[in-house]
């Protein structure tokens, strides 16, 4: 291949993984606002195999390189287990509710303490349902 037709194919590239990005944080957000509870917007969504994978090592790297100002808000749930340390009631009472939508371009979820929320959210199975792509790593020990 010429150089020109691998610099215009890496350009449409490029055009399509923005495009891709961009409406994923467009519809996340607008999903996450909708069910009117406080949003945090980050960069990367906590719970992809991609984050989960490189999280050990690429988040001290980022807190030591990047200023402050552009990840104080969201780091919390950016780190490891956060919902199990000393005071993870201290990150809702900061956001004032119980309950709040973390949105990315490539996912949404919702962490919430309160019990009435969770209730809710188990007993109405057809309105939240599971995403059962995620039990295939467990067919290994059999199907349920």
């Amino acid at each position: 291949m010429r150089p020109v037709n691998l610099l215009a194919l890496f350009g449409l590239f490029l055009a399509w993984a923005t495009y891709k990005i961009y409406a994923g944080f467009k519809t996340n957000i607008a999903k996450a606002r909708k069910a009117g509870y406080p949003v945090l917007i980050t960069p990367i969504y906590p719970l992809s195999p991609l984050w989960l994978t490189t999280r050990h090592f690429l988040l001290p790297i980022l807190t030591r390189l990047l200023p402050s100002r552009l990840y104080a808000s969201y780091i919390f749930v950016m780190t490891p287990d956060w919902e199990y340390h000393p005071s993870p009631r201290s990150h809702f009472a900061r956001l004032g509710s119980d309950t709040f939508l973390v949105a990315s371009w490539n996912g949404l979820a919702c962490y919430t303490s309160d019990a009435a929320v969770i209730y809710s959210v188990m007993s109405r199975r057809e309105a939240f349902p599971k995403d059962t792509r995620q039990y295939g790593i467990l067919e290994i020990f059999g199907s349920n």
